[in-house]
This record gives C-alpha cells, sequence and structure tokens, in this order.
C-alpha cells in the first residue's frame, strides 16, 4: 500500500488507497487509528495497514470538502467542512451548523479544551462548544475573520491565525498584530511555539518570531515559494515547517540570526512541493505526517536527523569566461589553480571586462540541492543569493581592483571554503595619469 520514497519519506495517494489526495485534516482516534479528511472530501482511517473509506458517516453530499479534523479527550473525533462541523463517537455523528449555534458553516480550524470542549475556527471568526451540549456559541471579543489556526499557550491565552493578523485572546483581553506591528503579511496561516518560548507564526510573506511585543521577520532564502508557510510544528526540540517549496527542518532554534533551514523537496522524494494548510500530525513515534497538494507524506523523522552530519560540498571553479569565450588559462600569464587549470588571480585589459565565473559545489548526497552564495568585493554592495544557479555574470566591470568569493551551501547548511578570484580590469593607456600628464 506504500510507495516509497528514500528512507526519510513513504508517499501515499489515492492509488494506494487514500479517499483523496487534497489532506487536510489529520488526527488519531482512541484505538490508535488515524484518520485523514481531504479537500476532496473523502474520510478515511487507516489501521497501519490499509485504508478505510469512511465518507459515509457525514452523508452522500460528494461536495463536501474537509478542512479540519481533532479528537477530543473523550475519545470524539472532529471534523470541520466547508458544510459544518461533524462530532463522532460511539458511531454516532452529529453535526453542527447554523441551526445548532455555528455562526457559519465554513471550519477552517480546531482546537480541543482541557475540559473536553472544542474552539472551532470559521470563516466568520471564533465559536465554542462546552463539554457535553449539542450547541455552538462565537467568542464575542474575537474578529469575524478568518480563524485558521488555533494554538493555546501555557499562560492559557489563545493565538488565533486569521486573514487579517494575529490574535491573542486573554480571558476578555484581546491584542492584535498586524503589518503595523511588525508582521511581514497580515494574511496568517499556522502557529508554532519553540522551546524558548517564542511564538512561530506563518504567513503567506515568510516568518515572523514574536518574543513579548517585538516581532522579527524572517525569510527563507533562494528557493521560490518557500515563504508561503502553511503549517508550523515542533517535534523534539526541531521545527518543522511545511511550504510551497516543500518541507524545512531548523534544528538549532537558539539565536534567530543563525537559524539554518533545510530543505526537503520532490528530489528527496515527496510526492508534492505544496504542502497543505495546517495538514500536520505527529504520532509521537518518531513520524510525521502531513498532506501536499498531491497526496499524503509519512516522514521518518530518525532518518531525517541522520542527514545532519552531511559534509559540505567541495567548490570549484569550473571556467572563467571572458566576453562570453572560454581561455586556455593555462597558455596566460595568469596564475592557475593546478586542480582545475582555472585563474585564481587576473589581470584584464578594459575591454575585456564582461566576465562570467562557473563553479560547483560537489556532493556525493544530494547535489541537487546545493546552494551557491557570491559576491565580486569592490563592485556588490551585499552577497547574491541566487539558489542552485551555478555561474555568476558581470558586465562592464569598471577600472579597478575586485575579488570574486563564492561559497557553496549544502542541504543542511554546511558551507565550503570559500574560492576567491582575484580581477584587476587596467585602465586603456589614454587613462593613466603618465599619459595625462603628457597631455
Amino acid at each position: 500500500l506504500v510507495k516509497f520514497a528514500g528512507r526519510q519519506f513513504a508517499n501515499f495517494t489515492t492509488r494506494e488507497g487514500l479517499c483523496g489526495n487534497g489532506v487536510l485534516g489529520i488526527t488519531r482516534d482512541k484505538e490508535g487509528d488515524l484518520w485523514f479528511a481531504s479537500y476532496e472530501g473523502g474520510l478515511c482511517c487507516y489501521d497501519s495497514q490499509r485504508f478505510e473509506d469512511r465518507s459515509a458517516l457525514v452523508g452522500s453530499d460528494l461536495s463536501i470538502q474537509f478542512w479540519s479534523a481533532a479528537t477530543d479527550a473523550s475519545g470524539a473525533l472532529w471534523f470541520g467542512s466547508s458544510n459544518g462541523l461533524f462530532r463522532y463517537i460511539d458511531d454516532h455523528v452529529t453535526t453542527f451548523n447554523q441551526e445548532n449555534g455555528l455562526n457559519h458553516r465554513k471550519v477552517l480550524s480546531l482546537l480541543p479544551s482541557e475540559s473536553g470542549g472544542m474552539y472551532i475556527g470559521t470563516s466568520k471568526g471564533l465559536n465554542f462548544i462546552k463539554p457535553g451540549t449539542d450547541a455552538a456559541s462565537l467568542v464575542a471579543e474575537v474578529p469575524r475573520h478568518r480563524i485558521r489556526n488555533i494554538l493555546k499557550a501555557k499562560d492559557g491565552s489563545l493565538w488565533l491565525a486569521s486573514n487579517k493578523g494575529l490574535h491573542i485572546l486573554s480571558g476578555s483581553e484581546l491584542r492584535s498584530f498586524t503589518t503595523e506591528e511588525g508582521l511581514s503579511s497580515n494574511s496568517t496561516y499556522c502557529l508554532a511555539i519553540d522551546p524558548e518560548g517564542r511564538t512561530w507564526v506563518g504567513t503567506d510573506n515568510g516568518l515572523n518570531i514574536l518574543t513579548g511585543d517585538s516581532v522579527k521577520q524572517l525569510t527563507i532564502e533562494g528557493i521560490f515559494g518557500s515563504n508561503v508557510i502553511n503549517f508550523l510544528k515542533l517535534v523534539d526540540d526541531v521545527m518543522y515547517v511545511g511550504t510551497n517549496s516543500g518541507l524545512f527542518t531548523v534544528h538549532s532554534l537558539g539565536e534567530l540570526e543563525s537559524l539554518v533551514f533545510n530543505n526537503f523537496s520532490v528530489h528527496d522524494g515527496l510526492v508534492s512541493m505544496e504542502t497543505n494548510l495546517n495538514a500536520v500530525f505527529s504520532d509521537g513515534n518518531g513520524v510525521l505526517w502531513f498532506g501536499t497538494a498531491e497526496g499524503l507524506v509519512r516522514a521518518n523523522l530518525d532518518a531525517i536527523q541522520q542527514q545532519q552530519n552531511l559534509p559540505p560540498p567541495t567548490l570549484v571553479v569550473d571556467d572563467v569566461k571572458v566576453n562570453l569565450e572560454s581561455r586556455n588559462w593555462k597558455e596566460s600569464d595568469a596564475e592557475i589553480d593546478p586542480r582545475t587549470g582555472q585563474p585564481t588571480s587576473l589581470d584584464l585589459a578594459y575591454n575585456s571586462n564582461n566576465i562570467t565565473v562557473y563553479f560547483t559545489g560537489i556532493s556525493t548526497t544530494y547535489p541537487e540541492s546545493v546552494t551557491y552564495e557570491y559576491l565580486m568585493d569592490g563592485y556588490d554592495s551585499e552577497w547574491q543569493r541566487d539558489g542552485t544557479v551555478d555561474f555568476a555574470h558581470y558586465r562592464n566591470l569598471p577600472y579597478d581592483d575586485f575579488q570574486f568569493r563564492v561559497v557553496a551551501i549544502n542541504k543542511e547548511g554546511a558551507r565550503s571554503d570559500e574560492v576567491v578570484v582575484d580581477l584587476s580590469i587596467i585602465p586603456p593607456f589614454w587613462f593613466r595619469g603618465w599619459f595625462i600628464a603628457l597631455a
């Protein structure tokens, strides 16, 4: 039933029995079986061997789209959908909609309360169902926004990710964070608390880390789509970040300035690059389940952790072109790297000032994931980060001395030794001091 994709990941789709590829809700029942609710309307149970279609529990309406799933303290299963909320316990299903107090039928997020109740995020605010009751009530203090994720902090406050900022409800007091308070976007998607007690807020435009009233914006460099943050999950002091460009892990969660984001993509075995909104579940036994646009993924966290000790790439310069033409540098006066035959120092005429440097970071493990950073010292104001692009081109360099510097970085963030090429663009004789003096 399982489509294996290397030691780290196993993929499941409708071909393997999944009830819908777009899984958005994941939870576990009191028997230990997993339940998956999909955007296509499928609802299925997985006993570690096979999937069982349980879509009939919620009727025959094929237009239902599931958005969320949770299990409360009594063992009841809850499924949020585009057409209300369903509670399943002891072979009985209760439906919640506007008729019994739900303020909107589209249920985006769920959070069980410690008392056995359920917080419900809808497209129009936050609702609560008290334990032992069959009626929902609106939490009046919360704005009528789309509540996409709900998190309860140690102090008992509720953190709410919405389409119009982050809301924090402490008792009856509400605080909000938007771009005016420093968020990178008002469209917030997901939440998590790290071991330092900081709150991570995922948005459609990067990460935000909140410490008290302070907001620190973080962007994941170099990979298109990586700053659409769909889910956050802390497991054993490692933050797992689901994006539109695969899964990222962050292992050392101390200083924010030194965080390293390690990427896993279709090259590593994921069925899809695009993860789904808050579709993530840790089973507590070293397995992380998460939904993507094209199927369900089971991640072996031990295998992922073993990649932390990958050696850094070995970086070499493959070619240095002048005015788009390769040269035989061994037959020139340039200083040469004997390993590659490429120059380490060049003096070039004024009309040979279009330079292209090609480089390769050699890595026996995940070579396609090697990225590069480079700087033309004396010309660039900051390091250039172009992802996996393995060349740098400079047009019309001025008459001056430069130092081209480049490093290669593997998927775990290990950096190669820096490779340097010294360049001098020599001005024409009529620009030199002696000629000007004679003139």
